[in-house]
């Protein structure tokens, strides 16, 4: 990021330790009113602008969203959103409930399945997940033919941004069997009994919501070495002495 800065002159029109409180908007004027505080000083700017493109994505950065359910304030064991996670939190040997399915079970699971005892993930609805190894082949060969690494990177990232547009377009081309085929590379991880349909086929087509990636498919095999289990449902805020 340094270097694409540097290379275009960019620094000028950047402000860093900028925090925007608010941002409004204004018809008769045709403007955006922003409240910035430089957190560096604590000074605090109103910026106008006639055009705002924010870039933020979905998360509150401030305070993860963290759903209530009955009963929460009884729970005995620690409710742990992913973004606040604690540096001291052990579930080792522990049993551990992931709420919510796709780049959160997809990225904490097989990270905590070989300490946790056990983990359950509880998902509403399924997520499409793809799989695929957790290296990129044609860069191993570039490299190993000894291409300038500037080359490797344009040729790559071209490669890579195709394989995106060619699975974007097939979702809304050939949505059915773009779905067969993410299914198909799943059950290729799971014993044949493994009720893949249940807990990974949703009821929209790929790409009405992001897939998840899942390398060497590692998630899939914690669920089949027995250390984790899928569970698609809505939670029971009834038991209360959870301790986990």
């Amino acid at each position: 990021m340094g270097e694409v800065i540097e290379e275009n002159g960019l620094t000028p029109k950047i402000r860093y330790h900028h925090k925007i409180t608010s941002a409004t908007w204004s018809s008769e004027d045709d403007r955006w009113t922003l409240v910035a505080t430089d957190t560096s000083t604590g000074e605090v700017h109103r910026l106008t602008t006639n055009f705002l493109w924010m870039c933020q994505g979905y998360y509150r950065h401030a305070e993860g969203y963290t759903p209530k359910w009955p009963g929460m304030d009884r729970f005995r064991g620690p409710i742990v959103h992913p973004q606040t996670w604690p540096e001291d939190l052990d579930y080792h040997g522990k049993d551990v409930i992931v709420i919510g399915s796709g780049a959160t079970t997809a990225t904490l699971v097989p990270a905590m399945a070989a300490g946790a005892r056990h983990i359950t993930v509880i998902q509403r609805s399924p997520t499409y997940f793809w799989t695929g190894a957790n290296s990129n082949e044609l860069a191993d060969t570039l490299h190993e033919l000894d291409i300038d690494e500037e080359w490797i990177h344009e040729i790559v990232r071209r490669k890579i941004l195709h394989d995106q547009e060619a699975i974007t377009r097939m979702s809304f081309d050939q949505p059915e069997l773009l779905r067969e085929e993410l299914i198909k590379s799943i059950k290729a991880h799971l014993p044949a009994d493994y009720p893949v349909e249940e807990h990974f086929s949703p009821s929209y087509r790929p790409w009405q919501q992001r897939l998840a990636f899942v390398p060497d498919g590692d998630l899939f095999e914690g669920i089949k070495a027995g250390k984790a289990t899928m569970v698609t449902d809505e939670i029971d805020p009834s038991p209360s002495t959870g301790s986990g």
